[in-house]
């Protein structure tokens, strides 16, 4: 995951799915930090992006931070999206809320889990949830098949 850096595809990323029309909140547990942003959210075959309108937000003991951007793998290795969910709520516009975990590169603070809420103002959030769950399943399946492969014997 990165933050606050311009979000660039890399090789061999497609998207699949660019609204630019959401609230984020990322909330922090450990020391009550809160986070409110809007932006484009955009789905890669490979991670979560979102470019916002700058914020700040206040880090116990370390001061002020500037919120920007976001970008976080799909499948939590050195930090990634994990539990997410579809919240519908009675009023109000549909939710996507998940953990995120920063990475050991990532600048967001403090280095803790963190749950991220997304917010679709102009609609998206059926599709988009039908989308993450069939990369994250397929990221998921790729990554465990590299991980059972049976390894050829050791030749000296």
């Amino acid at each position: 995951m990165s933050i606050n850096v311009a979000v660039n595809p890399g090789p061999h990323e497609r998207i699949v799915f660019d609204n630019g029309n959401v609230t984020v909140t990322l909330t922090n547990f450990q020391d009550k930090s809160v986070i409110v942003a809007t932006g484009r959210l955009r789905l890669s075959n490979s991670r979560l992006t979102l470019e916002a309108k700058p914020v700040t937000y206040r880090v116990i003991g370390k001061g002020d931070r500037e919120f920007r951007s976001l970008s976080a793998s799909i499948i939590v290795k050195d930090g990634g999206v994990k539990e997410s969910r579809l919240v519908q709520p009675w009023f109000g516009p549909k939710k996507w809320e998940a953990v995120l975990v920063p990475s050991s590169t990532s600048t967001l603070e403090p280095r803790c889990p963190w749950v991220l809420s997304v917010s679709f103002n102009s609609g998206g959030a059926f599709e988009f949830t039908q989308q993450f769950s069939a990369l994250a399943s397929a990221a998921l399946a790729a990554h465990q098949e590299g991980i059972d492969e049976v390894l050829p014997p050791y030749q000296p």
